[in-house]
């Protein structure tokens, strides 16, 4: 009997020393719960603005994409189409315009490598009458198309 006393005894006792969940932390828990759910929509509406500028900003680096193509191919001697490729004849050099990885680069006389677009799924030139046409379609699936006219006659072979 005096065993059982004895267990009995240092199991009450245990009892007694711990100490158990009360209100305090019960308020402190929940109050840091509701700290971070409220960081929660701030985080979201700061991933929507981060995507709405990425998308703004591939719409300018399209923008000037076209703008520098057109200014070159408007200067230009003659054009042609080869292989996936856009070349461009100007002053006896051949500037080619031509899809590498995501990318597109330009290459003057097969050397060279300036990234001029960035973010390119495919990108596809195709000859009209007497202007060009170029499809890119970027990595989020948004197709870009433009039409470009050169101003010297006979310059799109």
């Amino acid at each position: 009997m005096k065993g059982t006393e004895k267990l009995l005894g240092k199991y009450v006792n245990q009892s007694i020393n711990e100490k158990g969940f009360t209100m305090v932390d019960a308020l402190y828990g929940f109050t840091i719960f509701l700290l971070i759910m409220s960081l929660i929509p701030l985080t979201m509406n700061h991933i929507i603005q981060s995507s709405e500028t990425n998308k703004i900003i591939a719409k300018m680096e399209w923008n000037i994409f076209v703008q520098q193509l057109k200014k070159e191919v408007r200067l230009s001697e003659g054009i042609e189409i080869a292989n996936g490729k856009l070349i461009v004849r100007k002053n006896q050099q051949q500037i080619s315009y031509e899809k590498y990885g995501s990318n597109i680069r330009r290459r003057v006389n097969g050397t060279g490598h300036e990234i001029v677009l960035q973010n390119v799924g495919d990108v596809i030139y195709e000859e009209q009458r007497k202007s060009m046409e170029i499809r890119m379609i970027d990595t989020r699936d948004e197709t870009h198309t433009t039409l470009i006219t050169p101003f010297i006659n006979g310059a799109s072979q």
